[in-house]
């Protein structure tokens, strides 16, 4: 199972690689998507998007207690604004800022493991209904976490007369579900409740190279 798994989130990130450049590389690292919700809050209902380098990602040992994160967070309100310019409407609010992580392993198995951990985050606003003059947020929330994973290491090389393709991977891939709730707010000001949710994807360290000949 866990080869499977392993195997699918890798050989998946190396055909984008390919897609997107000739070579590239992609740091350990995990993928949030889901929803935010603050009732009561500056905001509402919102997608939401963060991506960071992970340790968890960068080792091949099914045994590791700790992980530590750092990257950066996309938001976005689910209401819409209509314009002259965009009469499909805009995003009323949208947010971009970073976060910091450090989460503890409770529970592990040689394809599953759970995580329980902390999240600080600081958000800046980027464009708002409010106006350009909003002070940035910051939050504070516990994070639990759970995933099917796997891990490993490889690489592979192939050319012919028509080009040359090579690349490598080291670490661990998976795919999960997380809960996050704790409080956000702008300093000197009451914080709020805030909730998110989701699907984390971790991806292990990647390289790619390829050129074709003409």
């Amino acid at each position: 199972m866990q080869r499977a798994v392993f195997a699918v989130f890798a050989v998946g990130a190396c055909v984008v690689l390919w897609g997107i450049s000739g070579c590239a590389v992609l740091p350990p690292s995990r993928t949030d998507l889901g929803s935010v919700v603050s009732p009561g809050g500056s905001v509402n209902t919102s997608f939401r998007a963060s991506a960071g380098t992970h340790y968890a990602s960068a080792t091949k040992s099914h045994s590791v207690g700790w992980d530590v994160g750092i990257g950066g967070v996309y938001e976005r309100s689910a209401d819409q604004l209509t314009t002259a310019d965009a009469p499909d409407g805009v995003p009323a609010e949208e947010r971009m800022g970073g976060y910091v992580e450090v989460a503890r392993a409770v529970e592990t198995s040689h394809s599953r493991r759970t995580w329980v951990g902390v999240r600080a985050e600081t958000l800046a606003m980027i464009s708002s209904l409010k106006g350009a003059d909003v002070a940035p947020e910051s939050a504070l929330m516990l994070r639990w976490s759970t995933e099917f994973y796997g891990t490993g290491s490889g690489a592979f090389a192939e050319g012919n007369g028509s080009g040359f393709v090579a690349a490598g991977y080291r670490g661990t891939a998976g795919v999960g579900v997380f809960a996050e709730a704790g409080v956000r707010g702008t300093f000197g000001e009451t914080p709020s409740f805030v909730a998110t949710t989701g699907l984390s994807i971790r991806l292990p360290f990647l390289a790619f190279a390829g050129f074709a000949c003409r």
